[in-house]
């Protein structure tokens, strides 16, 4: 059942719902007799007060919406200072163990996986150029 189904499904009971109310209203104050129409009376009373009070509501909330749209286009249009590139200051992990009196024992310091890639590129470059140099040292003392 895709969404659309869902919502349709939803609406029909919805309004059959409001029409079996409706039909249940006019069935209590058509009967006539004091206690229908007093009912009739509370219902209609009540549904007044609920459609003014939406309309209110919907009222307050536009106002309350275009002065906050009028706030914001004089903020933007206001002479307001240009930002300011403010440098941040350099702060020292207190935790690692290069500042601590003491090498703790149990803290192993995080290094990334990039980081151990260029190491080991660099330990294989010194271990070729070692051995480029014992070989030609080599070849240099057999001649």
């Amino acid at each position: 059942m895709n969404t659309a189904t869902k919502h349709w499904t939803h609406d029909a009971i919805g309004a059959c719902t409001g029409i079996a109310g409706l039909a249940l209203l006019v069935a209590i104050v058509a009967a006539g007799d004091a206690i229908g129409l007093g009912v009739g009376a509370m219902i209609g009373g009540g549904c007044a007060f609920g459609v003014l009070a939406c309309g209110l509501k919907e009222t307050v909330a536009r106002r309350s919406d275009r002065r906050s749209a009028e706030a914001r286009e004089a903020l933007f249009s206001s002479d307001a200072p240009a930002s300011a590139i403010v440098p941040m200051p350099h702060f020292f992990d207190a935790t690692a163990s290069e500042f601590d009196a003491a090498r703790q024992p149990g803290f192993a310091p995080v290094t990334s996986l990039t980081e151990i890639q260029v190491l080991r590129q660099r330990a294989a470059r010194g271990r070729e150029e070692h051995r480029a140099r014992l070989a030609s040292a080599a070849a240099d003392a057999a001649s």
